[in-house]
């Protein structure tokens, strides 16, 4: 164990005190090929958002993401064994009303010229907002080449709705949506 002191404070290369189990649950988000290997070569899972870098000016998010997680696959020791996660914005609509509808519509709008840009140094490209019915939504999600590739997923709400709104999505989601893509609620563990 690596001890020094950094910035004036007494540092260590390891966490203190040890978890058991802890470097199976530790994620790295990467957003390029080069930082997803970097964590791919240490054993971490990889964490997947919604921006990537943009690889040779190309700028369709899903081929970006695709080669970043391709990438990390070619670098992990296990890639059979190798959990990637798909973070994404999704909106679904079967139960919601006509004003969360236009509401969503909305939001989805300004964000929308966002997609098929690169922005800043890095040229970081972005995911659109999959908005839609559970069955649309499902179809746009098997269409997403990252999304075919990652071993799980996390669906991001939008901050900037109400508490009715996020109840609504998250029960299109708990109800509708993940069911459709396979998912079965676990067991109820008493406590």
């Amino acid at each position: 164990m690596w001890a020094g002191k950094v910035d004036g404070e007494l540092a260590t290369r390891t966490l203190q005190p040890q978890s058991a189990g802890l470097t199976d649950r530790i994620w790295y988000g990467a957003g390029s090929v080069a930082s997803a290997q970097w964590g791919a070569r240490r054993g971490l899972h990889l964490l997947t958002s919604n921006v990537a870098r943009s690889h040779d000016g190309d700028l369709d998010f899903s081929r970006n993401m695709a080669r970043v997680i391709d990438g990390y696959l070619d670098a992990h020791p296990d890639p059979a064994a190798a959990r990637i996660s798909s973070g994404l914005v999704i909106i679904p609509t079967d139960s919601a009303t006509a004003a969360q509808k236009k509401k969503y519509r909305a939001y989805r709008s300004a964000r929308d010229q966002r997609v098929g840009n690169a922005y800043g140094v890095k040229a970081n490209v972005f995911q659109p907002d999959y908005l839609g019915t559970a069955e649309q939504l499902v179809e746009l999600l098997y269409a997403d080449l990252s999304f075919a590739l990652a071993t799980e997923v996390a669906f991001a709400l939008p901050f900037p709705f109400d508490e009715d709104d996020d109840a609504q999505r998250l029960d299109d989601i708990r109800f509708l949506v993940a069911p459709a893509l396979g998912w079965k609620p676990a067991a109820a563990v008493a406590r």
